[in-house]
């Protein structure tokens, strides 16, 4: 049984890694010179660097293809490149992010270079009559930890493609191609991954990847990487205005500040708006520094008394997710100011108009977002909102 050693993996993980990272400092450099002002030059950008380390990507999953094939002496054709991105491809990704998220235009560029790398793992396979498996990181997310346990399925099947949907940011996860069977990564076990997932709680994969996305955020170094992530994404913003700390405590520039001066009241609840987790609080209002806060509920408190808006009564926060938890970010927050707390278990999606849609679902929050208002009306939220009273 052939088995492709760790070190040889990670070495190819690593060094795609390294060019979507070269793709995404590009946009942020050019972002840092020109601003975001002109939407169209930075489409045209995205589009250049996609193309050009998408094609650098290609090239390396291609050679990768090549030494399994040699490895396990397949009569196939050389590997080839799949197609470039296109035009259209870049102006959706790009003016989502400028709609949800403008800093992370650098983030998603890279992703796209990524997808190109997905995108000629799986049709070189399919076009092969092989076999794919994911592998994922050690760091992996649940989903792409999910994916991995299926184990080795047919490139044909079409399966792929849903992580290449789901491809988010600094994700390090890869296709490993089986051309005539028997191969193996080091380090990888599908069965155990399976395990993993089938020995937690809940009747549901979805129910199943929520535990697992909870209990990877207590480990002290996946905790610490994600906050590293949130502060560099918010450290990368410069000469952007800020939000002052009154009700809605982030960047002015966001949609998420416009969007929620639009939600409409809840009567008896004071509406406080703010980045959240199901452990905490992340802002970003000092105006010298430009980086995020990461506030304790505790702190998070003290902000809020000192707000021009509190009123001293009960508080509905737009936080993604800090209701999800029996005693977490927002039951702390109601015990600190001793008033009731309603608070979101998903993320928090508002569009234009202020309607709220609750879902970690991020293709389902897209397409709500594109709805009419018709539309919207129809979709079902995955999350949901709870009341904290003070203990």
């Amino acid at each position: 049984m052939l088995k492709i050693k760790k070190k040889d993996w990670e070495n190819y993980i690593n060094a795609l890694a390294k060019v979507s990272d070269k793709a995404a400092k590009e946009i942020q450099d050019f972002i840092d010179k020109n601003g975001m002002e002109n939407v169209t030059a930075l489409i045209g950008k995205s589009y250049q660097c996609s193309v050009k380390y998408g094609e650098a990507a290609m090239a390396l999953t291609c050679e990768m293809y090549d030494r399994i094939a040699v490895v396990q002496k397949a009569e196939v054709r050389p590997a080839v490149p799949a197609r470039d991105v296109t035009l259209q491809e870049v102006k959706d990704t790009v003016n989502h992010a400028m709609r949800t998220a403008p800093s992370t235009v650098p983030a998603v560029t890279g992703k796209l270079v990524k997808k190109a790398s997905s995108r000629t793992m799986r049709k070189n396979a399919a076009r092969d009559g092989a076999k794919m498996a994911l592998v994922p990181s050690s760091d992996g997310c649940p989903f792409c930890k999910m994916l991995g346990s299926r184990g080795w399925e047919s490139a044909r099947s079409g399966r792929s493609t849903s992580f290449e949907a789901h491809l988010h940011a600094h994700c390090r996860c890869e296709y490993v191609v089986d051309i005539k069977g028997g191969m193996q990564v080091e380090g990888y076990d599908p069965e155990a991954l399976y395990d993993e997932f089938m020995n937690l709680d809940g009747t549901s994969w979805e129910e199943r990847m929520n535990i697992m996305r909870n209990q990877q955020r207590k480990i002290p170094e996946i905790r610490d990487k994600i906050n590293a992530q949130k502060r560099e994404a918010y450290a990368a913003r410069t000469n952007r205005g800020l939000a002052k700390a009154s009700a809605r405590f982030v960047n002015n520039q966001e949609l998420l500040y416009r969007n929620s001066a639009r939600v409409k009241k809840l009567p008896g609840y004071d509406d406080f708006v703010c980045h959240g987790t199901p452990y905490g609080f992340f802002i970003n209002i000092d105006e010298k520094k430009e980086i995020i806060y990461e506030m304790t509920p505790k702190e998070y408190a003290a902000r809020i008394r000192k707000s021009k808006d509190f009123h001293g009564k009960d508080i509905r926060i737009l936080s993604c997710q800090t209701g999800l938890l029996d005693d977490g970010a927002a039951q702390q927050l109601a015990n600190e100011l001793g008033v009731r707390v309603l608070a979101p278990t998903e993320t928090v999606n508002i569009d234009e108009d202020g309607r709220i849609f609750l879902s970690d679902n991020d293709i389902l929050a897209d397409m709500w977002y594109n709805a009419t208002k018709e539309e919207k009306d129809k979709f079902v939220q995955t999350g949901r909102w709870r009341v904290f009273k003070p203990k």
